[in-house]
């Protein structure tokens, strides 16, 4: 399951993906550069990034241009420089999100 992680008093936006856009998400994962830098931190308020929980128990956040994939004990990290990850996990939940609030994340991520 996706989550959008953008409220802190409602509800976040979720949404599955399907077999084949967890294959393509596994392999954008795997085209990533690995790094040893976790984020600066996140944001308290407003879109904070995109999460996907797997059923094993492990967790892919990406955010602010870096993805991590979590599981217990350990934290990978990798760099999307140019946000392609965040951006295509975004589009995968464009017919489960309000319009408004996806295109008000895009342009915040465009700007910069």
């Amino acid at each position: 399951m996706v989550t959008l992680d953008a409220f802190s008093g409602a509800p976040n936006p979720t949404w599955d993906l399907g077999v084949d856009q967890t294959a393509e998400l596994m392999s954008m994962w795997d085209d990533l550069t690995m790094t040893t830098a976790p984020p600066e931190g996140m944001r308290g308020l407003g879109y904070r990034g995109v999460f996907v929980q797997f059923e094993d128990g492990s967790r892919l956040g990406v955010s602010q241009g870096v993805a991590v994939d979590e599981a217990p004990g350990r934290a990978v990290f990798r760099e999307d420089a140019n946000r392609a990850l965040e951006l295509w996990l975004l589009e995968t939940g464009r017919p489960s999100l309000d319009e408004g609030l996806l295109d008000s994340i895009l342009v915040d991520i465009a700007a910069g």
